[in-house]
């Protein structure tokens, strides 16, 4: 449902209602996905905070995509486990307005269907309608005017709503996802026998060849879950995260709002099925696969157990690429021993295998009032080309947060300082550009030459080597090497090119040490397109 991914019907057109005040609303739909209406062209344009934005004709009433509203003023936050999303003003926010083209469609040609969704959308604590287009949730822009002000200029053809400000403000969101711990489900005293297993005694295991071996439908019913048997297996499932089991099979897969996540996996003993037909599985799998905390005490040979409530708030990952590495932050809420979660991001570029990128954590130190005091942040390389990048929060193999975004980058897209500073750790100390010109890698030019610029916020060595190289099919040849000595905290590149067209690469290289070893590592990169005089 939240794919992360933005249809260019939707950011092509600006569309809005034909008479604001007049269409009725459809009636209650029975299941998810259900045609409820159509979505038509209009020529009215809408603005929210003073800024026009992408909307559309949803029965007669002017739509927008409530994820757009991030960009207008608003923290907007998708919390799976609960199937909501929470529009709260944000003032002071950064406004980046979209871009909305001009459309020549006549007004009332149908262009998608509305689609009904249970999922529940609230503006601060109030509830109000919300639907599906395109996978996407959208609202209208009257049910927002009791929140502030909403004006209709028929001159003008513009409707515009601007936010009355929120009563709690609340404290600022630091980082594009929040994972909040919401409660504990203690269970203690499991008592291990030489036969059985048993909890406040009731039979809840089995010892199986020396192996303790659980019921499945016991543990998952204490965590709140269902346990289905189908032509597969065991599906184990929650609201959004489940896990299927095998009787007899070490493998399992697992699952994110019904959809397969990730390759299979192995679980260490094969679950078995007792003489009633009851699933039981080895418990170090299913303390794995529903990620819980426990404690065994050797001498009563008790197993005590604490499974821990989580919330994610997705507030916007980044959807587009302008650098060589995807970053992710997640601020946590969280206490107890054993109760961090783990951020895991990879990426497939261009169809191949998948790179998984480095993560870390750590307290957040002063914590204050109802600010995190744990934060994770993962980064994964990103090339040229089609990226499939997964984000996903587990508490061991339990999924608390997963995402796809599918994004491309190309030359005219990539910035030319490589920014290493949101990556969550470090190769060592080596030069920090704070900014170059020119500031985008890519340059056409016909120029016999190159120069580049840039303020220098960490030296490291006596200045800055920059390569050249040519393309030559789908690799790059070195045909010169520069030394650029800084000039105090700035440094400036004039690099001779060669007479013959093609892209070259231009690379900054900073000396590069740490304990280990001492390298290189390139700061920034540009491509220059060069054409002949005559292009």
């Amino acid at each position: 449902m939240r794919n992360g991914k933005r249809t260019a019907l939707l950011t092509a057109l600006c569309f809005s209602l034909a008479l604001p005040w007049t269409a009725g609303r459809p009636a209650a739909a029975q299941e998810i996905g259900d045609v409820i209406g159509e979505v038509l062209t209009t020529d009215i344009q809408a603005y929210v905070n003073g800024h026009p934005i992408p909307s559309m004709n949803v029965f007669g009433y002017t739509a927008v995509i409530a994820e757009d509203l991030r960009k207008y003023g608003f923290d907007v936050a998708w919390i799976p486990q609960q199937r909501r999303l929470v529009i709260h003003p944000r003032s002071g926010k950064r406004l980046e307005p979209i871009p909305v083209p001009q459309s020549n469609e006549e007004p009332g040609i149908r262009i998608a269907d509305v689609l009904y969704t249970d999922i529940e959308t609230f503006y601060g604590d109030t509830q109000i309608p919300s639907y599906n287009i395109d996978g996407k949730t959208v609202v209208l822009l009257n049910d927002l005017a009791p929140f502030g002000q909403l004006v209709w200029s028929e001159q003008e053809r513009k409707l515009s709503f601007t936010p009355a400000p929120a009563e709690d403000p609340g404290r600022p969101v630091e980082s594009p996802l929040v994972l909040r711990q919401t409660g504990i489900i203690a269970l203690d005293g499991i008592a291990f026998g030489d036969e059985e297993i048993t909890h406040k005694g009731a039979a809840v295991g089995k010892i199986v060849d020396g192996w303790p071996m659980m019921s499945v439908k016991w543990m998952a019913e204490q965590f709140g879950y269902s346990v289905e048997k189908t032509n597969d297996g065991f599906y184990v499932q929650s609201d959004t995260y489940s896990f299927l089991l095998h009787p007899g099979n070490n493998s399992y897969e697992r699952f994110w709002f019904g959809y397969p996540v990730g390759e299979d996996n192995n679980v260490y003993i094969a679950p078995v099925l007792d003489s009633d037909g009851e699933l039981l599985a080895y418990e170090t799998d299913l303390k794995r696969l529903f990620g819980y905390y426990s404690v065994w005490d050797p001498e009563t040979r008790k197993l005590n157990v604490e499974y821990r409530a989580y919330l994610a708030e997705d507030y916007g990952l980044p959807e587009s690429l302008n650098n060589y590495f995807y970053s992710v932050r997640v601020d946590s809420h969280i206490s107890g021993i054993d109760a961090e979660p783990t951020i895991f991001v990879t990426n497939r570029v261009n169809g191949k295998d998948p790179v998984h990128g480095g993560s870390s954590g750590g307290s957040v130190p002063n914590a204050e009032g109802n600010g995190p005091n744990f934060r994770m942040v993962s980064s994964v390389p990103v090339d040229f080309g089609r990226n499939e990048i997964d984000v996903m929060i587990a508490k061991e193999g339990r999924i608390l947060f997963h995402q796809t975004i599918s994004a491309e980058l190309s030359m005219e897209q990539v910035e030319a300082r490589i920014d290493y500073d949101a990556l969550p750790y470090s190769s060592g100390e080596h030069t920090k550009l704070e900014s170059v010109t020119p500031e985008q890698a890519y340059i056409r030019t016909a120029a016999n030459s190159f120069e580049a610029s840039g303020k220098v916020i960490a030296k490291h060595g006596d200045g800055l080597t920059f390569t050249i190289e040519v393309r030559e099919g789908e690799q790059y040849r070195k045909i010169s090497e520069h030394h650029v000595p800084f000039d105090q905290d700035a440094f400036v590149a004039k690099l001779a090119l060669p007479d013959e067209p093609g892209l070259y690469r231009i690379t900054a290289v900073s000396l590069l040490t740490n304990p280990r070893f001492t390298s290189t590592i390139p700061v920034a990169i540009w491509y220059v397109d060069k054409t002949s005089p005559d292009a």
